[in-house]
């Protein structure tokens, strides 16, 4: 069986990882003025989930296969993207 990425970096990991990366946006002068100033629990937690969910399921689905054309079922409102 191949090591996934999760299974070798783990939540522990990527929880700091995302706590680490928005210590350092609060700091920053052009990023964190786009954050709403109470929300930087939320939106801590939701990039982590996010990664998370992402880092658990990564051998299913990878952009590069999207890239590709690897990927061949995308929903209805999906295939409209290029219309824009």
């Amino acid at each position: 069986m191949v090591d996934s990425f999760y299974s070798r970096l783990g939540e522990e990991a990527l929880t700091r990882l995302v706590a680490a990366f928005y210590r350092r946006v609060r700091e920053d002068d052009v990023i964190g003025p786009m954050y709403p100033p109470n929300d930087w629990e939320h939106a801590e937690r939701r990039l982590r989930d996010f990664l998370i969910f992402r880092a658990r399921r990564a051998s299913t689905w990878s952009f590069m296969s999207a890239i590709r054309g690897e990927i061949t079922s995308v929903s209805p409102s999906m295939s409209r993207a290029g219309s824009w």
